[in-house]
């Protein structure tokens, strides 16, 4: 044990862990995140009001059980930082520490107490292999630790590979996700409640889609959508 300690010491002061929402430099006790930027995280609450942005913006559109985000994404503050690091700068582990801490909440208030399984958003292959993991993957695998529940990464594959979301017009999100996904093994499930899994909530047409795709698959099942930031 000591010589772990005097190694991981030695390390941190050759390499020191930066925290992935600021940038400096992270106690010994810290991880990712420091614990002024965990102070200072914008939470949206929006697991306490059925009729939240999220779930206000997907009516009419999804048949959605419930939906929520996290936290709240503004330019230049920490969570673009976060968001940041976790899809561009290879540090998955910002997702799969920020599932984990929602998922406890989550369960602590009882929130998706009938959820059967989680579902990442699948990214397409060639994108995957590009950035060498999904980062909704370790949002799942957080929030499966913190609410106990499992994740199915198979169900929902992408199977066209269109060009980023990031700049496109409302409208052309829309029409950018159409038919990407698909379900695989059908015989799988029938009537469970399934939580598809986001890294960021925009205009909702990715989640959209999704939740088309399964309920088409899965007429019986019921849908909900969570992500960590809403934009």
């Amino acid at each position: 044990m000591f010589l772990y300690r005097f190694w991981r010491a030695l390390l941190h002061l050759i390499y020191p862990e930066l925290c992935m929402g600021c940038g400096i430099v992270l106690f010994d006790q810290e991880n990712l995140i420091c614990s002024e930027c965990l102070y200072h995280l914008p939470y949206t609450d929006f697991h306490l009001d059925p009729n939240n942005p999220v779930m206000q913006q997907v009516k009419g559109r999804a048949d959605v059980e419930f939906g929520t985000s996290m936290l709240f994404l503004f330019p230049k503050t920490i969570v673009q930082n976060l968001i940041y690091n976790l899809k561009y700068k290879n540090h998955p582990k910002v997702g799969d520490r920020l599932g984990e801490m929602y998922g406890k909440i989550l369960r602590e208030e009882g929130v998706f107490a009938g959820v059967d399984v989680l579902v990442p958003i699948p990214l397409h292959p060639s994108r995957r292999a590009k950035r060498g993991y999904n980062q909704c993957e370790y949002i799942c695998k957080g929030l499966s630790r913190g609410m106990d529940i499992p994740v199915d990464f198979k169900l929902l594959a992408r199977r066209i590979h269109h060009k980023s979301q990031t700049r496109l017009s409302r409208m052309e999100r829309a029409q950018n996700v159409v038919n990407i996904f698909e379900c695989r093994h059908v015989d799988a499930i029938s009537d469970q409640h399934i939580l598809i899994v986001d890294d960021v909530f925009t205009t909702g047409a990715t989640l959209c889609a999704a939740v088309e795709c399964v309920k088409e698959a899965f007429p019986h099942c019921r849908v909900s959508i969570l992500t960590i930031a809403k934009a």
